[in-house]
């Protein structure tokens, strides 16, 4: 129901399982975190079927099991590691989740950053706290070179993020049209180490 991480090369440097942004705890998912991601989904349902290829449909919580499942195994795999995002003493099980995030491995040395935020949650700042957090950690690994957000023209939300954050819009890319909000047009936003060394990245 989620983006995979396909056809991806592992990070030399795994990134860490729990990080802690003051008031917030973004940590890998477990399993039983799928009672609790699938009453967040079903809350932000609407606004989350707007952009989310992974939303045209309601998930059920049997599909959010799945889902944590198969982020197990990409995670041992080292291609892509999903976090949810939870407010402090998120780390008991059945926390109420405020929304997730991933770290994508593209192949060669690329990472994408993805993220929602509940609807309840919107408008706080997380979203850009929380990609800032996964840019530091993916540019840990020596091997990365580039690190990518890509969302829809469309989608004024989450292009706010990558351009608070320093990100540069690289291109455009044309593509079939994946949930009701969408215009078909990706705009890809990149950031490098140099802009980390040269000042230009805003974490």
């Amino acid at each position: 129901m989620h983006d995979g991480g396909m056809d991806a090369a592992p990070l030399t440097d795994r990134p860490p399982e729990r990080i802690v942004l003051d008031d917030l705890v973004v940590r890998r998912w477990r399993p039983s975190d799928a009672g609790a991601l699938d009453q967040a989904v079903k809350e932000s349902f609407a606004e989350l079927h707007e952009w989310m290829a992974w939303a045209a449909d309601l998930p059920a919580e049997a599909d959010h099991a799945a889902y944590l499942a198969e982020r197990d195994r990409l995670w041992a795999d080292g291609t892509e590691f999903a976090y949810g995002i939870f407010a402090a003493g998120g780390d008991r099980d059945g926390a109420p989740v405020l929304g997730g995030t991933v770290l994508h491995v593209r192949p060669p040395v690329t990472c994408e950053i993805g993220y929602w935020v509940h609807s309840a949650y919107t408008g706080r700042g997380i979203a850009t706290r929380v990609a800032a957090a996964l840019v530091r950690a993916a540019f840990a690994d020596p091997g990365v070179e580039r690190v990518e957000i890509r969302c829809d023209a469309a989608n004024d939300s989450s292009a706010s993020v990558a351009r608070r954050l320093g990100f540069l819009l690289e291109r455009t890319v044309e593509r079939p049209p994946a949930a009701p909000g969408d215009t078909g047009r990706d705009l890809c936003w990149l950031l490098t180490p140099d802009d980390l060394r040269e000042g230009r990245a805003r974490l």
